[in-house]
Formats: structure tokens, sequence, C-alpha cells
């Protein structure tokens, strides 16, 4: 069997092997192979998008959450990746609900399905107190970081306007 391949391009029947290498980075420690590993995936394009759509799934927060990066740097050919994006938005870990987040937004509008669950995550309140947080960091990133990242995306699709968004204080 011939497999066209264009100049800097994989063969078609190998991006998935290719695409699984390189989301199995995500399962180390290597935080430099995992920005490698990224701007690879990514590259690729939307060929990638199942797959990447399957990692969302893996049982470690570190593969969810870099496949939602991977996600948010494809953009609006990954809208494919919607409906599994919008379910990530209730994730247990905070990186991978605000790579979700970052994602939905770079998809813009073709992501519009996810403005309900954008904007109830928007106003979610953290259902622990602040103590059982490691860190003030931590728990501004919890309430903050992933509260803002809902309305900076629900902004992105066009939900509301970006003077109407609120941001907690």
């Amino acid at each position: 069997m011939m497999v066209a391949v264009t100049a800097g391009a994989a063969p078609t029947n190998d991006v998935h092997a290719l695409a699984k290498k390189q989301i199995d980075v995500f399962r180390g420690q290597d935080y430099d192979a995992m920005d490698v590993a990224i701007v690879h995936l990514a590259a690729m394009g939307a060929s990638v998008v199942p797959d990447i759509t399957l990692a969302l799934d893996d049982k470690l927060a570190m593969v969810r959450s870099q496949s939602a990066a991977v996600i948010a740097k494809i953009g609006p050919p990954a809208k494919a990746a919607v409906p599994t994006l919008i379910v990530k938005l209730g994730d247990a870990d905070n990186d991978v609900k605000w790579n979700s987040c970052r994602a939905l937004a770079a998809i813009g509008a073709a992501a519009a399905s996810a403005i309900p669950a954008l904007q109830k995550l928007a106003n979610v309140k953290p259902d622990a107190s602040k103590s059982s947080f490691k860190s003030d960091f931590d728990y501004n990133k919890y309430v903050q970081g992933t509260t803002m990242a809902s309305t900076e995306a629900a902004t992105s699709i066009g939900a509301i306007k970006a003077d109407q968004a609120s941001h907690p204080r």
C-alpha cells in the first residue's frame, strides 16, 4: 500500500503511532519534554484530535491536562473535542479544568455549546475551606484562576462581552 506524504508530514497511517508516542511523554516528570510534545502534537493539527480527545479521559491528571493544552494550541480545527472538554470542566483536577477552559477559548465560536458549563464554572465557589489548600497560591489558582479562565473562555467564544465579565476578588 502506498501512502502519500507531504513534505514535513507523517504518513497518515503513522500519525496515530506518533501521537501516542508524544502523549506518552505526559506520563513522565520531564516538563521540558512535555512542552516539546505539546508543540509536536499541535503541529500535527486536526489529524491527532481523535487521539488527544481519548487522552482527555486518561487516569492520570497530567495526561488530561497536557492533552487539553494541546487542543488549546490546535484551536478551531480541534472542534470535535468540544463535548469531551465540556465534561472536563468538571474534572477533579484544577489544571485539567483550567486547560480545558483555555482549549474551549482557543476553539472559539465552534465551542458555543460550552457556554452554559463555562458560566456555571465561573460562578462556582470553592467547596473546601481555604485551610485545605497547601498554600495561598493554590487557593488563588483554584478560585481565581479557574473562575477567570472560564469567564475569559466564555468571552472569547462570544457568550458575554468583555465589559460584562465578572472576575473574583
